[in-house]
């Protein structure tokens, strides 16, 4: 069972568990293994479950801006999650998650993971798929919060004060 955390507080550090080994390509074409480049950083991963997800994915990515200017050293990280077959099509696999990614920046955030969704669940244990999933991960890329939905102006004054204390 996963704990909920309040408002302003972190999953104490033992009960943090790290962003698995993956690699994969964001979309500018450049390579990323996971955790590897997530230390250093507190980082926001939004990962998106489905096609329809992608409007709340949106809710948070519209916040880039005043959460650069809030927290200048928040990495921000969406990964779209499909299914390992759309391999097969990848270049043209993933044209829901291009279509709102049309800045450098934008691109270079968005990580398309080929890897089972219960896989990954499982890892960063995550027991809810129907929606968004928000993870405020630590410098050592380990999850030290998490939201569920979209964003709304009291998860955005937790993400702060959350991020800001790491």
């Amino acid at each position: 069972m996963v704990r909920v955390i309040g408002a302003g507080q972190l999953l104490p550090e033992g009960e943090r568990v790290r962003y698995p080994r993956l690699q994969a390509d964001n979309l500018l074409g450049e390579t990323l293994e996971f955790p590897r480049d997530l230390v250093d950083l507190p980082t926001l991963v939004l990962l998106v479950w489905a096609r329809a997800q992608q409007v709340v994915a949106d809710t948070w990515l519209a916040q880039v801006p005043s959460l650069a200017e809030t927290v200048p050293d928040l990495r921000i990280v969406e990964n779209p999650v499909l299914a390992p077959a759309s391999c097969t099509a990848k270049g043209t696999e993933d044209d829901w998650v291009r279509s709102p990614t049309r800045t450098p920046e934008g691109r270079a955030r968005t990580v398309t993971l080929f890897v089972s969704a219960s896989w990954l669940a499982q890892a960063l244990t995550v027991t809810d798929r129907s929606t968004v999933t928000a993870l405020l991960l630590d410098d050592e890329a380990r999850v030290a919060k998490r939201w569920l939905g979209p964003a709304t102006p009291e998860r955005l004054d937790d993400l702060v004060v959350s991020a800001r204390q790491l």
